[in-house]
């Protein structure tokens, strides 16, 4: 059975990182080191006569305030001393040789609490269990054989590691994952990996923010319509989606969604023979990335606006290409038998993109009229209704000729002139 616990002192040795720091007339470098606790510190004398003094600062006469104190004596030998650093905190210290301090040869360890955890994998005949483990960089890993004769030998991973057999039951050994990256191990004893005793251990970053890194997936600035995007509510506070475009983010999690769909020179609807077979053609369409499917389905307006409010109403709609039909062709010929000439048709064009929800597919609506359709006299801004908003727009283009507007719904009289007799019937229609 596998267990996690957190690490503590009596095992800090097995994730402990080797410092060395550099002795001589009159310096210690680095002068500032910052390492964790059980990490172990070297000083290495350059030349001449010194010693590490953690104990009693030799410029001033007080007692250091360390977390633990401790010195090495004076030496003229290449090595002046090591300590190991069980306890968190900063540590001051001074070479108390003749003036050597106050010429400057003094140093400080910073001491960080250690956030390694360790983990621990049974072996036996013939497996590893969990076979498959996500760690922390520096986070250690020990191997219990509970029978049999099992080793640990990595063969594909930032790092090829190993620890050699041992009869069970034993501890294998040991090793601390200091790179990030995806280790694949064996038992390399006998036939144990071919019959299946194989295993995997993915070392993350513990800093890293996982997401979309992709700036071609959707972001928080796309017209994002929340009737096939409903789970994003983070956008307002600057937030990016889950799974959409996250430049904060460090470590790709590969499920970017997309709302790329074909623009209008690229979604072509001809009607070639003016029979019952319109071609659709969106081949000129390249996806960011492959996608699972295209569905089509095809609307079809037959009387025009009959409710007069300026737009068609396209009652009749039918899938031409299913949800189920896995379509993925870049052209298709409609064949629509009951296309007269006053008809209109209205194709809804969805792109699946794999990691995009079943609501989440990317939208494109695509128009195929034989006229124009009926203009609304007054309506300004093409918002349908006509109401203050269509005065107010009409003032301002008028005023200073610039402005998005409808110039013939625009030109109320119909005199083929926009003027302020136009701002006079507008009111007038409005408030009668």
């Amino acid at each position: 059975m596998s267990r996690m616990f957190l690490i503590v002192i009596s095992c800090v040795c097995l994730n402990a990182t080797e410092w060395e720091i550099n002795s001589g007339n009159f310096y210690y470098t680095p002068s500032v080191l910052e390492i964790n606790v059980g990490d172990n510190v070297t000083w290495i004398n350059d030349g001449g006569f010194h010693d590490v003094n953690a104990t009693v600062n030799a410029v001033t006469g007080f007692v250091y305030d360390n977390p633990e104190l401790f010195t090495f004596p004076p030496t003229s030998g290449s090595v002046i001393g090591s300590y190991t650093f069980n306890t968190p905190g900063t540590y001051n210290y001074n070479c108390s040789v003749g003036s050597h301090a106050s010429m400057g040869q003094t140093g400080t360890i910073i001491v960080l609490e250690s956030n390694a955890t360790s983990w621990e994998i049974d072996a036996g005949n013939y497996y590893y269990s969990p076979s498959s483990l996500e760690i922390n960089v520096g986070d250690n890993v020990t191997w219990n054989n509970l029978g049999g004769f099992h080793d640990v030998v990595v063969t594909s991973g930032p790092e090829l590691l190993e620890l050699p057999g041992c009869p069970g039951p034993c501890v294998i050994g040991t090793l601390t994952f200091n790179t990030a990256g995806t280790y694949e191990y064996i038992c390399s004893i006998g036939s144990h990996a071919a019959n299946g005793m194989v295993a995997t251990i993915n070392v993350v970053n513990s800093s890293s923010i996982a997401g979309c890194m992709d700036p071609n997936a959707i972001t928080c600035d796309d017209d994002i319509n929340p009737l096939y995007f409903p789970e994003c509510n983070t956008c307002s506070d600057d937030s990016p989606c889950e799974n959409y475009y996250n430049p904060e983010a460090t470590e790709h999690n590969g499920l970017c969604m997309y709302n790329d769909v074909p623009n209008y020179e690229e979604f072509l609807i001809t009607h070639p023979n003016n029979d019952g077979v319109f071609v659709l053609d969106w081949s000129s369409f390249s996806p960011p990335v492959s996608i699972d499917q295209y569905v089509l389905q095809r609307c079809v307006d037959t009387n025009g606006d009959s409710d007069g409010d300026g737009e068609l109403e396209y009652e009749n709609c039918v899938m031409v290409i299913d949800q189920f039909a896995g379509f993925l062709g870049t052209s298709y010929n409609d064949d629509y038998q009951n296309w007269e000439e006053n008809h209109s048709m209205k194709y809804t064009f969805n792109v699946d993109y794999p990691n995009n929800n079943y609501w989440g597919s990317a939208q494109g609506i695509y128009y195929y009229e034989d006229s124009e359709p009926e203009v609304l006299l007054g309506d300004v801004n093409s918002d349908g209704i006509i109401n203050v908003i269509d005065i107010v727009n009409l003032v301002n283009y008028i005023l200073s000729d610039t402005g998005n507007i409808d110039v013939v719904a625009a030109d109320f009289n119909q005199d083929n002139i926009i003027n302020v007799i136009d701002i006079v019937n507008l009111v007038n229609f409005i408030l009668s």
